[in-house]
């Protein structure tokens, strides 16, 4: 699994995102909506691996009329980022 440090939520209440499996290989669910603040779950200070990051945080997400609890931030995809980066591709074919 690739992991990318970030020590800081990388969602907020309202986000949109897309619910799916650890490894990103398939998604688990549509489109969903996070409900929740982010929740602080897992301190950990990684004595040997500097690109884990330290903090660990999860969020309550309804995808359709389901309601899924404490997702951990790894299985979740921005929804807003796909929008950004189909927007930069759109511009770099006009150019």
């Amino acid at each position: 699994m690739l992991t990318v440090k970030s020590e800081e939520p990388k969602f907020k209440k309202g986000d949109l995102a897309v619910l799916q499996d650890p490894d990103r290989i398939m998604t688990l669910g549509g489109l969903g909506i996070i409900v929740s603040d982010p929740v602080l779950i897992f301190v950990n200070d990684w004595e040997c691996i500097t690109e884990f990051p330290s903090k660990f945080w999860c969020y309550d997400i309804y995808v359709g009329e389901q309601l899924f609890k404490d997702i951990p931030e790894q299985m979740l995809r921005s929804l807003d980022n796909e929008v950004e980066s189909e927007n930069t591709k759109r511009k770099q074919k006009k150019t």
